[in-house]
């Protein structure tokens, strides 16, 4: 992974003070935690970051030494983005480019990740499968195959025998209870589960976040995407229904 860290300075003239900026080092990506410095000799300053369309967001900086304030930021939109400290008549800006998020990449034990048209499925180890998650992680526990469902499959979600049938699912995303929560066809056209998501109290599952289930019917053979969201995490599961 590559860390970028960008730099602005002004220098007033004779022993005036000076105002330094430095935007990282971090990914510079959507979501990702950016931190801000702004140095020099100054008795207050205020940082706002500019997005591509123009809109202005304070950045929160608090004093980090004598001559110090940091804050951090996550820039919510891919583009060029302008990042701005003020100090009395001083200003310094830094440009940066923010780029898509970065999934989550997978533990260790399991494949690679899930992608559109299950090229591949998501990875499985045991009867956990681990989604394409940005900004989190997005886990789904396969304890409750139906009758005649089997595993196609020793290291992805590819099941043969569910057409048509109700499967239970636990579900967990780090960020929380979903805010969005779907399947969709291999057509594209969304499902909602026939029941749930009904979220969980304690649980034996040791996978980090918040619980919960849902039961899914599978109408057709080929690629299903379940779907969650929560603020800026939203993740995918890719399940290959064989049969």
């Amino acid at each position: 992974m590559r860390w970028f860290a960008l730099f602005g300075v002004v220098l007033a003239g004779g022993a005036a003070p000076t105002l330094h900026l430095k935007v990282g080092p971090a990914p510079l990506r959507v979501g990702v935690p950016v931190p801000i410095v702004v140095s020099g000799t100054l008795s207050s300053v205020r940082v706002e970051a500019v997005s591509p369309s123009g809109r202005v967001s304070p950045v929160g900086v608090t004093r980090a030494g004598h001559d110090r304030w940091r804050g951090v930021f996550r820039f919510n939109r891919t583009g060029r983005w302008r990042v701005r400290a003020f100090s009395g008549e001083l200003k310094v800006q830094v440009s940066v480019l923010i780029r898509l998020a970065l999934p989550t990449p997978p533990p260790e034990g399991f494949g690679p990740l899930g992608a559109r048209g299950c090229a591949p499925p998501s990875p499985r180890n045991g009867e956990e499968v681990f989604g394409t998650t940005v900004g989190g992680r997005f886990w789904a526990l396969f304890g409750f195959n139906p009758r005649g469902t089997t595993w196609a499959s020793d290291t992805t979600a590819s099941l043969d025998g569910l057409v048509g049938k109700e499967i239970k699912i636990v579900f967990k995303l780090t960020a929380g209870q979903p805010s969005s929560f779907y399947a969709a066809s291999p057509t594209g056209s969304r499902t909602r589960p026939v029941w749930g998501p009904t979220p969980h109290g304690t649980s034996s599952w040791t996978r980090t976040g918040a619980e919960w289930g849902a039961g899914f019917v599978f109408g057709q053979v080929g690629c299903w995407k379940i779907h969650t969201a929560r603020g800026t995490t939203s993740g995918d599961i890719f399940v290959d229904v064989r049969s």
